[in-house]
């Protein structure tokens, strides 16, 4: 069976490009996997080596861009080089090239693992893209999502109408998120919606590390992993706060050129497998991301998600689902409160059983 599979697979973003390669991962069990390679301009401007646009963000970036531009060369060419290597892609489609019928054909699509469903995510002009949402397959050819996300975003009447039009004929939908279930379950009422992990939490510890060829750890290397998306002052708390703690180093994965908080390691250029040896090889990780906090879980290493506000839901959602709400940080006064160590038998337990469950949605409806 030829599987396509259509995500967000070429930003420069480690989730991003890791939860499609998971997904491509795991849909070879049930097939011959290609990525879809959907060149949205919106999305893949950040794998450049120069950005610029006409405006004084435009500017900034493409200043920002200049200064650090080794560092800039350095990790655009890792992460093009494991999208080319490891995502097995299609050839580039517009589109155009997509609604004109251009495009290579297959059994099965699947959709879905990253923010696709979110309009500020994947347009520019925050309308949703119905590339995405497969608007652009055949009547009759089987069509699945798997673990899509909407992220926070709330559909307005005209999107649900979207949502609607293209989702009605998908032989199954499943999402990220719960609050993403409740919301498309309310705009088809009549289909079942299912609750799935994220591909990156469908590999077990043990197949990221032998997939990467990770080395085992060594215990003297004890270190704090920073990993921040929104670099918000409450990250910079936390930092301050558990150096002093747990009186380790504090390394940080960041492309900036400097860092807002006091570290020791910079990693200004790392792929996705120095990203992958980082998290596993911590201590402690502090992160405000939604993937960061998906391999601390994975990997078992005691962390804390550090968000506040309406961004913090899909975070959120996960840290319910394997019961360590604790690990939610949304002021100061809750890094004192918080024990540090977990009894990781619980947390594996809850994970392998969903784990189980989403594999086993896989199987219903690829088999």
């Amino acid at each position: 069976m030829k599987i396509g599979l259509l995500t967000i697979h070429n930003a420069n973003n480690y989730g991003a490009i890791l939860q499609a390669y998971a997904s491509k991962y795991i849909l070879s069990y049930y097939g011959e996997v290609k990525t879809i390679n959907y060149n949205n301009k919106y999305i893949a401007r950040h794998g450049k080596i120069l950005r610029f646009e006409f405006s004084i963000h435009g500017f900034k970036m493409l200043i920002h861009d200049l200064i650090r531009l080794p560092f800039r060369i350095s990790v655009i060419n890792k992460i093009n080089n494991f999208i080319n290597n490891h995502l097995n892609l299609t050839n580039q489609y517009s589109s155009k090239d997509f609604m004109g019928n251009e495009t290579e054909n297959f059994d099965l699509y699947v959709c879905g693992s990253d923010q696709i469903w979110n309009p500020s995510i994947t347009n520019r002009y925050r309308v949703l893209d119905e590339i995405y949402l497969l608007g652009f397959v055949k009547k009759g050819i089987k069509k699945i999502s798997y673990a899509s996300s909407m992220g926070h975003h709330n559909f307005d009447k005209n999107e649900k109408k979207l949502i609607k039009k293209y989702l009605s004929d998908f032989k199954s939908i499943s999402l990220r998120e719960k609050s993403g279930k409740d919301i498309i379950s309310e705009i088809l009422p009549n289909k079942t919606i299912y609750h799935v992990l994220d591909p990156t939490l469908l590999l077990t510890q043990n197949q990221w590390i032998e997939l990467f060829d990770i080395k085992p750890k060594v215990k003297k290397d004890n270190y704090i992993l920073v990993y921040s998306v929104l670099r918000k002052k409450l990250i910079k708390d936390a930092v301050n706060y558990y150096r002093k703690k747990l009186k380790m180093k504090v390394y940080s994965i960041d492309q900036m050129l400097f860092s807002s908080i006091k570290i020791d390691k910079h990693i200004r250029d790392a792929g996705p497998r120095e990203f992958i040896e980082y998290f596993y090889h911590s201590t402690f990780v502090i992160t405000d991301s939604y993937h960061g906090t998906c391999f601390a879980l994975n990997f078992g290493i005691p962390f804390i998600s550090v968000i506040k506000g309406e961004k913090s839901s899909r975070i959120c959602d996960l840290l319910s689902l394997v019961d360590k709400k604790d690990r939610h940080i949304s002021s100061k006064e809750q890094f004192s409160k918080l024990l540090l160590e977990y009894d990781t038998t619980r947390l594996f337990d809850l994970l392998n059983n969903f784990r189980d469950k989403s594999i086993e949605y896989l199987n219903k409806n690829i088999n």
